[in-house]
């Protein structure tokens, strides 16, 4: 057994839950997280007002209406109308809703703040990212006799907004991003809708010999949906290693290195708004890429690639680019995000850069080998292996990675065959390579 969570609220959040007093809990941006902390709350009255989760898009509203089911009935607001009615009936205990769409439910007479129980601010500091902080102060100011509950990624970052709204409110961390950076972790973004379709896809695409797929929620019941003999379901793993770890959720930094400690490979499913956390316990976080769809990409101009390339080092090891993902989510869900990329560059793209590609530029395919830094492998005895060994020319030698315990080569798609074939089973620095076709 790995890991569990198993985490109990202090003596200090108890009684702010029993005295109706405001409080704070930090943990990982995800709902199972806050399982601890809303088993303790009291169930709302069937006839009153509803318990008010305030988050900070649409994607966080559905994923809770499904997440939260276990400890907390929650509506997810998609239209005034609707939620409306149901408020009207009693038919809701708790709603999840963006500040705008609140707001709007407010002048509608659907909700009135001042009789408002209890409300949950979830994650504000991806609120401040989308600019939303001043509905959020309008909502705080209105909901005045309201429980103030913020679950927060990052205490620190709230001392405007806790000193104004949720002063000297008891604080609780559970789980902790400090340590040793997690390596060999790959993400892709989805939507709880496609959770099971993305699963899948990654077990086909990256064809393990043995893999885990931790879900940290009980009852979503993942494995009755992925009928695997070499693939366990669970939020706990066997002691075995397994090939490749595919987590369900983003983890907490504990269990994320737990997990990296059974596994050759972990990828991990997150939505947009949960990448920045998920880079900051990882060291060269890699995307996972499908070929079906970035094989397409491929027919953009190789100078437009480095461009962007370009930008995304250029905005540093942790890249502030939460605001423009969290715009970007609703397509998301309708869309794999290659293809919500490739629309973008196909319209920030001028025709002269589109219209005649260079014939020039080839499609690169990456293979993967299995010598590394351990093996005190370095770029150059890689080259040297293409260039001198194999045969490949120096125009068909693309990008090299030299990871820890393997390394990545992009070489010329028409090369590509005979440059895995050439590095499998070729001896470098004392390491019998084994090679494969990269399918990420």
């Amino acid at each position: 057994m790995v890991w569990e969570f198993t985490a109990e609220l202090d003596a200090a959040l108890r009684a702010a839950i029993s005295g109706h007093k405001n409080l704070v809990y930090q943990c990982v941006p995800a709902w199972w997280a806050t399982f601890p902390l809303f088993r303790q709350l009291p169930a709302p009255a069937v006839d009153g007002s509803p318990t008010v989760l305030l988050v900070p898009d649409q994607a966080g509203a559905d994923a809770s209406e499904v997440e939260l089911r276990p400890v907390l009935p929650v509506h997810a607001v998609h239209g005034a109308p609707r939620a409306t009615r149901l408020l009207e009936v009693g038919a809701v205990q708790a709603l999840a809703v963006t500040p705008d769409a609140l707001l709007r439910l407010v002048s509608q007479s659907g909700v009135d703040l001042a009789s408002v129980p209890r409300l949950v601010l979830a994650w504000p500091e991806q609120h401040a990212v989308v600019g939303q902080s001043s509905q959020l102060d309008t909502i705080l100011a209105e909901a005045i006799h309201a429980q103030r509950i913020v679950v927060t990624a990052d205490v620190s970052s709230l001392g405007d907004l806790l000193e104004r709204h949720a002063r000297r409110a008891p604080v609780q961390r559970v789980g902790d991003r400090s340590g040793t950076p997690v390596q060999n972790v790959s993400y892709a973004i989805t939507a709880h809708h496609r959770l099971v379709t993305s699963i899948r896809d990654a077990l086909e695409i990256l064809d393990p010999a043995t893999a885990f797929v931790w879900d940290p929620l009980p009852g979503r019941d993942l494995g009755g949906h992925i009928r695997d003999p070499w693939v366990s379901v669970g939020a706990t793993i066997d002691a075995a290693p397994v090939q490749l770890t595919v987590a369900a959720d983003l983890p907490s930094a504990e269990a994320l290195a737990r997990l990296a400690e059974k596994s050759e490979e972990v990828l991990v499913l997150v939505r947009p708004a949960q990448l920045s956390y998920l880079q900051q316990m990882t060291e060269r976080l890699r995307a996972f890429r499908v070929p079906a769809v970035t094989d397409g990409a491929r027919d953009r101009t190789h100078r437009f690639r480095e461009d962007v390339r370009q930008r995304i080092h250029d905005a540093g090891e942790h890249a502030t680019l939460d605001a423009d993902l969290m715009v970007l989510a609703p397509l998301f869900d309708e869309f794999d995000p290659a293809v919500v990329a490739a629309a973008i560059a196909r319209g920030a793209t001028t025709t002269s850069d589109v219209a005649a590609p260079p014939t020039d530029l080839p499609a690169w395919v990456r293979i993967r080998v299995s010598g590394g830094a351990r093996d005190r492998i370095r770029t150059g005895d890689l080259v040297g292996a293409l260039l001198n060994a194999v045969g490949v020319g120096k125009k068909q030698v693309g990008r090299i990675e030299i990871l820890d315990g393997f390394s990545l080569i992009e070489v010329a798609a028409e090369a590509a065959p005979e440059a895995r074939s050439g590095l499998d089973g070729l001896v470098v620095r004392g390491k019998t390579l084994s090679a494969r076709f990269d399918r990420r």
